[in-house]
């Protein structure tokens, strides 16, 4: 599955969608909810995980932030 995107410029416009989604839902829900922050941070790796599954640091970065939960 993560290897299905093959276009760079499409991955970029996925992931500046997903970044602003998460500042949005980050900046209205922080203080309600403590936990808004990590979780987003979670969502971001893992999605990061897989625009970038061809870059070994970035994945084992990702890895070991969801391995952490």
């Amino acid at each position: 599955m993560m290897m299905l995107s093959h276009d760079p410029g499409g991955s970029r416009r996925n992931w500046s969608f997903y970044q602003s989604r998460l500042n949005e839902v980050e900046s209205r829900s922080n203080d309600l909810n403590p936990w808004a922050k990590v979780s987003g941070e979670v969502f971001g790796r893992s999605n990061d995980l897989w625009v970038c599954s061809n870059d070994y640091r970035n994945s084992n970065s990702s890895l070991r932030v969801l391995n952490t939960f």
